[in-house]
């Protein structure tokens, strides 16, 4: 596994976007209204949840009491984070759903139950080829300015793979796709006479609700691989 990073650093600039359509709509039963989203992230065996909160008049309430149910039926309270503003857990990211329940004057009784499908595996980089044939896996080096087929291998519960084509230590290329084989198009790795070293890295995802919260939650899993790294040249 590469070091633990958000996964798609890209999507979490749509989720804070996505943070100001969130929606949640339990009511509680003195009138007041109040609303919750969640993002959930399990990253390999790691899971971070964080549970917005506003109230009413669109404050958000830091003195309410957040309590989180495990699958297993463990119950924990959850502690408000000043930075993120938002009530962050952090811990193991047991497979199953999490009952996420709140209790505050500004907002209400609020309650919420979030998916969480942490994935097993990594999507180890398997073959990487070029139009010639010639095989980073055998040590050759490969002609950049043909095509570049990399695979990978799959991950189960995965339902998307993101390639990222590194040159030191610079993403060049990045590519969704919902297979465990990607194309990188000739060009796109200006190589050096001597030859230019690249790597590969590739992570796998799943996601249930959506960026926009219209369920009340975001809840995403991934699983990186390894650098895979190979020469090229022209």
């Amino acid at each position: 596994m590469g070091s633990s990073r958000v996964p798609f650093a890209h999507m979490l600039a749509y989720w804070v976007l996505a943070l100001l359509l969130a929606s949640c709509h339990p009511t509680d039963p003195t009138g007041r209204q109040g609303r919750v989203w969640v993002f959930a992230q399990a990253d390999g065996n790691d899971l971070q949840i964080d549970v917005h909160l506003e109230a009413a008049d669109g404050q958000v309430p830091g003195g309410a009491r957040v309590w989180l149910t495990d699958p297993g039926g463990g119950l924990r309270l959850v502690s408000f984070d000043t930075r993120s503003q938002s009530y962050r857990f952090e811990g193991r990211a047991l497979k199953g759903t999490w009952l996420v329940e709140i209790d505050s004057l500004a907002a209400g009784r609020l309650n919420l139950n979030v998916p969480v499908n942490p994935l097993s595996g990594s999507p180890e980089v398997v073959s990487v080829q070029d139009g010639a044939g010639h095989r980073a896996e055998s040590y050759e080096q490969l002609v950049a300015s043909m095509p570049i087929r990399v695979e990978w291998r799959a991950v189960p519960d995965a339902d998307e793979y993101l390639l990222e084509v590194l040159v030191s230590g610079v993403v060049i290329y990045s590519v969704q796709v919902g297979d465990v084989f990607a194309v990188i198009p000739g060009n796109t790795i200006s190589a050096s006479e001597e030859g230019t070293r690249v790597s590969l890295r590739v992570t796998a995802s799943s996601s249930s609700g959506d960026l926009h919260f219209s369920q009340g939650y975001y809840s995403v899993s991934s699983s990186e691989s390894r650098m895979f790294s190979f020469e090229t040249v022209p």
